[in-house]
């Protein structure tokens, strides 16, 4: 068994992305925030995480990008993602063979019974890194 994380560990982290600087040196870029933690639709496994990108010029809103968990390393409090073109976005997904549009993100979701008895909502979801 590996690492055992939570949700928790993930939400509001800075998300930074390596790009190619002047001289052909690796420099991080930010990218955003951790949103949330991404599952797969059919089986209980973390895909990825959805990052927070900041508004363009402060007005125009830019939609949250899905990164691939496979393509994340972390710092001490930061997380940086690789620079291969398929670990963010729809070419992370295909390369994982996931369609974003079915993947659930559990936190926030209503529990409720089989007779339809609310119980409340996921708060916390732990789960193996690795």
């Amino acid at each position: 068994m590996g690492k055992i994380v939570s949700n928790r560990d993930f939400t509001d982290r800075r998300v930074y992305r390596e790009v190619v600087g002047k001289g052909d040196e690796l420099r991080a870029r930010s990218m955003g925030r951790v949103r949330s933690v991404v599952f797969h639709p059919d089986v209980n496994v973390c895909v990825g995480i959805m990052v927070h990108r900041p508004d363009a010029a402060l007005m125009f809103h830019r939609s949250d990008a899905f990164v691939a968990l496979d393509r994340l390393s972390f710092d001490d409090k930061d997380i940086i993602v690789d620079i291969r073109e398929d670990s963010v976005g729809k070419k992370a997904a295909e390369r994982l063979g996931i369609d974003l549009d079915t993947c659930v993100i559990w936190t926030g979701l209503a529990v409720v019974t089989k007779d339809r008895e609310r119980l409340g909502y996921v708060g916390q979801v732990n789960f193996d890194l690795e």
